[in-house]
């Protein structure tokens, strides 16, 4: 579904979907030490399968230990 392998270091990609459609999504942490996830500002379980709408794009918000530091990720869609 995106357009490149998942690289912690790399915060932009781009996923392949229709305007209007849901997609399912399983936010695994590359760390066990994260103190929250959050998809388009709502917070999530890690590894629990997510419904998410993709007539915009996505964003995953990962929060470090420290409960300060964050990195985001936008997936942005290109229609099929």
């Amino acid at each position: 579904m995106l357009d490149a392998p998942f690289v912690p270091t790399t915060t932009q990609y781009r996923f392949y979907g229709a305007p209007q459609q849901v997609v399912i999504l399983t936010p695994v942490p590359t760390s066990p030490r994260i103190t929250r996830l959050t998809i388009n500002g709502v917070p999530v379980q890690p590894g629990v399968l997510w419904a998410v709408d993709t007539s915009r794009y996505i964003e995953i918000c990962v929060t470090a230990p420290d409960g300060v530091h964050m990195q985001q990720y936008t997936l942005h869609r290109t229609d099929v």
